[in-house]
């Protein structure tokens, strides 16, 4: 059994659960979100009018939004979702009790997939994964309607939330652009309001990614990480930073006006992914992702990634240094920017220049971005401190050196 295999069902057994507590809730199962989008988009019509015949209602609950095309009498529906006192009596449709990042329990093409009020309770780990196999098996149309504000029944009757990936419009789009579907050319018929997004999609070619093992940085290159913080600015560095071999860049990085002080050169990106793309610039075609096997990029790209067991390896050293409580050292993990450097040092990088590492320092500005000029407190997931004594450990060792 692979490590995939062993991570997927622990987090969907621990899913299905919750779930099976929730849907004994009477209240829960009053409003179906999936209905009134049918209803509100007039989406029988839509979908007959696309040449659908056949749907997979994704994560489909009581079951009302499938009874609804059922009974039209157009189409052949079918559901999936991870709980299995989900559907109502009164919904007789063929029914899988599964998982949606799970291939084998999704199941066979459809003309369409339907999935509202769903993606935003999939794990935020997950959601990549998940809209990649809904992906596979729609041949016409997929729609997606996805809640971008906390849920309150999880905090009720759990006392934990049950929308895990509470994201704004624009980091959804990106994440059914990044696993291969394309906007309807009508799509705009279908307003997203406060809380909803809203989106009828078309299946294209998904992003590909061609996968590389090892180190993408020799370990004799003359290698620099610039970092967000804010004090690159003001320095004129610009021309230094494009004289290194390797320049690598993190998640959200912004050129366009800052070219004098962190240049224009950038060789590698290095990302968490989840939609995330340059504020002003294409990023380059390499990529180091730094979480593990979960997760691509949103562009097409040559990519390396950080081992996961090499980040729970570095956290455990961080939780180690910190000097928080232990309800805060629980809550610590590696930012991206030490995370690379530790990484390029383990991997045999002789050397690698740090600039824009402030440690989430707040004495001189409150940025935490060079590129966003107001003030932020310091972020309880990362220990600012506790990276700068690491990094002062291989500053030592000659492994790491500040410009």
């Amino acid at each position: 059994m692979s490590e995939n295999t062993v991570v997927k069902t622990s987090v969907a057994q621990d899913e299905r659960l919750r779930y099976e507590r929730v849907w004994w809730e009477p209240g829960y199962r009053v409003h179906s979100p999936g209905v009134r989008a049918i209803q509100q988009f007039g989406l029988l019509d839509f979908f007959a009018a696309n040449g659908v015949k056949s749907i997979l209602d994704a994560g489909c609950g009581t079951g009302k939004a499938s009874k609804m095309f059922q009974d039209d009498g157009r189409f052949v529906v079918r559901g999936i979702d991870i709980a299995a006192n989900a559907l109502e009596p009164d919904v007789n449709i063929p029914f899988t009790r599964g998982c949606l990042w799970s291939p084998l329990d999704v199941g066979k093409e459809v003309d369409a997939v339907f999935c509202c009020d769903v993606m935003e309770h999939v794990p935020t780990d997950y959601v990549s994964k998940t809209l990649r196999v809904l992906r596979a098996v729609t041949t016409k149309l997929a729609f997606f309607g996805v809640c971008t504000v906390p849920d309150v029944w999880g905090k009720r009757v759990l006392k934990a939330p049950l929308h895990l990936t509470v994201k704004k419009k624009e980091w959804w789009m990106a994440q059914f652009v990044a696993a291969g579907f394309a906007l309807h050319p009508d799509t705009a018929r279908f307003i997203s309001s406060e809380t909803f997004t809203f989106a009828a999609l078309v299946p294209v070619e998904p992003v590909k990614v061609n996968e590389h093992p090892g180190c993408p940085v020799a370990v004799d290159a003359k290698c620099i990480l610039v970092g967000n913080g804010p004090s690159v600015l003001g320095r004129k560095l610009g021309s230094t930073v494009d004289g290194f071999d390797e320049v690598l860049r993190f998640n959200a990085y912004s050129l366009k006006g800052y070219e004098d002080d962190v240049g224009t050169k950038t060789t590698m990106w290095v990302t968490f992914g989840r939609g995330t793309m340059p504020t002003t610039s294409e990023p380059p075609p390499r990529v180091l992702f730094i979480h593990g096997t979960n997760g691509l990029p949103a562009v097409k790209s040559d990519v390396w990634r950080i081992p996961l067991a090499f980040w729970g390896r570095l956290r455990s050293k961080l939780q180690a240094l910190s000097k928080r409580s232990p309800e805060g050292v629980v809550k610590i993990t590696p930012s991206s920017g030490c995370l690379t450097a530790g990484w390029l040092a383990e991997n045999g990088v002789k050397q690698v220049t740090l600039l824009g590492f402030d440690h989430f320092s707040k004495e001189k500005t409150g940025m935490h971005h060079y590129w966003v000029a107001r003030s932020f407190g310091r972020p309880v997931e990362h220990d600012g401190d506790a990276e700068a004594l690491l990094m002062g450990e291989l500053k030592t060792q000659g492994r790491v050196v500040y410009l």
